[in-house]
């Protein structure tokens, strides 16, 4: 399987190329495309970042030195850059054809799968996924699987791991990743962001600091503001699932907690929260039987991470000024 099929030729004018990854091309289509994937991703950075406005000025105005439109163009030209490397890898190791690092192939092939499935569906055929792919969507779709066919073929071979790593792996992982679901009693209030006088947070400092002093949550909030409820709460292997969707940021701050300590104050939507710790057990680790799989699908995916890092390094790529500056989105 592969983005190409050699029935179409590879016919690139330098005028619609963009810039050159060892001699191949990357496509102001293509080029496009990655600008498309890109743009959220720059606009939120700008916001968060300078707590920039996004108005018909923004891409082209200076932000504590960095100008959006260049960054958007220098991240779409890596992530093209990243894409053509394991294609041309993909290539050398027979999983795409001579034309699978062409984006002019993979539009014609776009079109032949849409086609395709479009008469499916005149058939009353099943078909699997969408009834028409979006560019995007499908040029996703094909690099993922190229990716996971090049990692097969490397592991079988340059990046074989060994029971030594994979064990290692674990137990340098273990304690983020593999550790079993601890049973944790709490006591909690929430200081709503309307609180009477007070501003939340200023009074769910003060009733923090006064649990601590007193060894007691209760009774600090009974001293500060009687009408406030102390509830009682359990995190354990049970509520695991539900906690990490609706308790993030308390399952976040209890994790590091022992019994009979106070947390932080922790922020969530509805205003302020402070927690005390009733009781505590940990049960240890999953053990790294149980695991094998997912440590080795993990340790896979670090170290074709790290061997495409490489391989981009010692890449060439040859940038086509005038076109990479005039190829926009916007």
């Amino acid at each position: 399987m592969g983005f190409g099929n050699s029935q179409y030729p590879q016919k690139i004018e330098t005028s619609q190329t963009v810039a050159w990854v060892n001699g191949v091309p990357i496509e102001s289509r293509e080029f496009e495309a990655a600008l498309l994937a890109e743009r959220i991703g720059v606009i939120s950075y700008f916001q968060t970042t300078y707590g920039a406005e996004y108005d018909n000025r923004f891409w082209n105005t200076l932000y504590g030195g960095e100008k959006p439109i260049e960054i958007l163009r220098r991240k779409a030209l890596d992530a093209c850059v990243r894409n053509k490397v394991q294609q041309m890898e993909a290539i050398k190791y027979g999983i795409l054809d001579e034309q699978g690092a062409s984006y002019t192939t993979f539009l014609h092939r776009l079109t032949d799968e849409n086609n395709r499935r479009e008469e499916a569906v005149k058939r009353n055929e099943v078909i699997y996924g969408p009834t028409q792919y979006e560019e995007q969507d499908f040029y996703s779709y094909l690099l993922s699987n190229v990716a996971n066919k090049l990692k097969e073929q490397l592991v079988s071979g340059e990046l074989a791991l060994t029971t030594e790593e994979l064990e290692t792996f674990y137990d340098r992982k273990k304690d983020q990743m593999f550790m079993k679901s601890p049973y944790i009693k709490m006591k909690k209030v929430l200081v709503p962001l309307q609180s009477g006088g007070n501003s939340s947070i200023q009074l769910a400092e003060k009733i923090r600091k006064n649990a601590i002093e007193l060894k007691s949550l209760k009774q600090a909030v009974n001293k500060w503001d009687k009408d406030l409820q102390v509830t009682e709460q359990v995190f354990d292997d049970k509520s695991k699932r539900d906690d990490n969707k609706y308790f993030p940021e308390i399952l976040e701050a209890v994790n590091v907690l022992k019994s009979g300590e106070v947390s932080e104050v922790i922020p969530v939507p509805e205003g302020n929260v402070v927690i005390e710790i009733v009781e505590r057990r940990d049960y240890g680790y999953v053990s790294y039987s149980e695991v094998k799989d997912q440590v080795r699908s993990m340790l896979i995916d670090e170290k074709y991470a790290s061997w495409l890092k490489k391989k981009i390094k010692q890449t060439q790529v040859k940038v086509n000024s005038i076109v990479y500056e005039e190829t926009n989105v916007l």
